[in-house]
């Protein structure tokens, strides 16, 4: 059964080489003026349904800019970028922050990291800084200059969340939704770096593989957004080096490796913070999380 978010009219076969994303700086429904300019667009309604329309270009329209007729959504990189935006933040002020009357919500944000893991998945786009970024961070990571952009990056919803980790954040939460669908197909993820071959096996029996885990001087890690998400923890803070993720309103610190835009902790980590005992199994690369049973 296809599960697919977008149809496949929607992402014709064409190069393209990222996914930039945008809040609109209009109301939580798209008008002309959205539509126009960016290639899907994720609207909320007034009793909190989000979905995801298509703009009035194709993706196809941006594999080459030089008609002129193609979704311009961000200066001088529309060519092989396809252009997603969050409906909403009209009236937003920067500093201090101001959502205004139309803030994003947390269900659209939900809805985009799913429908960008597709769009990667279909054009087979390597989620990386440079290829999977916010409109806000495409100065300083394409050094492509703008006009003062920091969209989407503030959470109206969660307001700890500093502007300078939205993207990777988001891309932590793309790659594992990646992760996740090539898991239920049955196949690896095409989109990372080859990694060796390790699973881990958690303790509900969820089973993790490449790339969502990897090994790095012989330590095992496992894909932050993926774990955090599975368990229900708030990932708080992150650095270049550590997170702080919030487990029951206690917040604990983490151990942070950021590779390709993915941030890992380690599995020993991980296995302390759910009580859990870990053992290795040497030929079959797997590593397993246990909890004893209660007597």
């Amino acid at each position: 059964m296809n599960t697919a978010l977008l149809p496949l009219a929607w992402t014709p076969p064409c190069a393209m080489q990222r996914v930039i994303i945008h809040w609109s700086e209009g109301r939580n429904l798209s008008n002309d003026t959205d539509r126009e300019h960016y290639h899907l667009l994720i609207e909320q309604a007034e009793a909190g349904q989000v979905r995801v329309i298509r703009g009035d270009h194709s993706i196809a329209d941006n594999a080459s800019t030089g008609d002129g007729d193609y979704a311009a959504h961000t200066r001088d990189c529309n060519t092989g970028s396809i252009g997603v935006a969050l409906c909403g933040m009209m009236g937003c002020q920067e500093s201090p922050f101001q959502a205004g009357p139309a803030p994003i919500t947390l269900a659209q944000w939900r809805l985009l990291e799913q429908v960008v893991a597709e769009l990667c998945q279909r054009y087979r786009i390597a989620v990386t800084p440079e290829t999977v970024l916010c409109h806000g961070e495409v100065q300083r990571n394409l050094n492509i200059r703008q006009r003062g952009k920091w969209d989407p990056m503030r959470w109206p919803w969660d307001l700890s969340v500093p502007g300078s980790q939205i993207g990777s954040q988001f891309r932590i939460a793309v790659q594992g939704r990646i992760s996740v669908a090539a898991m239920s197909k049955g196949a690896t993820a095409p989109i990372q770096p080859p990694t060796p071959t390790r699973r881990v096996i958690l303790p509900d029996s969820l089973v993790i593989d490449a790339p969502t885990v990897r090994v790095e001087d012989g330590e095992t890690w496992l894909g932050l957004r993926y774990i955090a998400d599975h368990y229900g923890w708030t990932i708080k803070t992150t650095t270049t080096n550590s997170a702080t993720v919030a487990i029951s309103g206690v917040d604990h610190t983490l151990e942070l490796d950021i590779d390709g835009g993915t941030g890992y902790v380690p599995v020993r980590q991980v296995a302390e913070l759910l009580g859990a005992s870990v053992s290795w199994d040497g030929p079959n690369k797997t590593v397993t999380l246990a909890k004893e049973l209660s007597q």
